[in-house]
């Protein structure tokens, strides 16, 4: 949102939308030396998003696995991307 009288000025808005996320990945090999790596893009909106991984990721037949986690669980702040 513009900050009035300071042109070059954003703060941060209402929260327009806050849920989780479910994804599939087809298949992911244990080994430590072949981690899968996945990336968030913040493509097609012109607002700015925060993502937070949770810490375990539920695989067929109600297994759980951890995930690794940025230091401290951090959110990742997305900021918007033209979209050409």
């Amino acid at each position: 949102m513009p900050v009035p009288d300071q042109e070059k000025s954003r703060s941060q808005g209402e929260v327009t939308l806050d849920r989780d996320w479910t994804f599939s990945v087809p298949k992911l090999d244990p080994s430590p030396a072949a981690p899968y790596v996945f990336y968030i893009w913040n493509c097609c909106v012109q607002e700015f998003i925060q993502a937070r991984l949770p810490e375990y990721a539920l695989m067929e037949k109600g297994r759980k696995i951890s995930l690794i986690q940025s230091e401290g669980n951090l959110s990742l702040p997305l900021n918007p991307v033209p979209f050409n």
